[in-house]
């Protein structure tokens, strides 16, 4: 999952905005409230959590076949803007 997390940054290269400072602050506060009120356990769990769901599990793969650029730097994902919509 790291990889996964990390990859975007590597292949789309940006300079941070004040919205990336914002959201690095946010996760700080809020898991150092959680280690404060809870200990370290609910913290190893959440990131347990996400290795064993996006990593060793079979279904897994799908975020390389949905996700990985095969032919060059075209656009990874795109947005859907369909009726669908309303059921998410």
């Amino acid at each position: 999952i790291l990889f996964y997390a990390l990859r975007p940054g590597f292949v789309r290269m940006q300079q941070p905005t004040v919205w990336h400072l914002f959201n690095l602050l946010t996760q700080l506060a809020f898991n150092t409230l959680v280690w404060y009120l809870f200990g370290a356990k609910p913290l190893v769990y959440m990131v347990m959590s996400s290795f064993w769901a996006c990593s060793l599990h079979p279904c897994a793969e799908h975020f390389i076949a949905e996700h990985h650029l095969w032919d060059g730097l075209a656009q990874e994902t795109y947005s859907y803007h369909g009726p669908l919509n309303v059921l998410a």
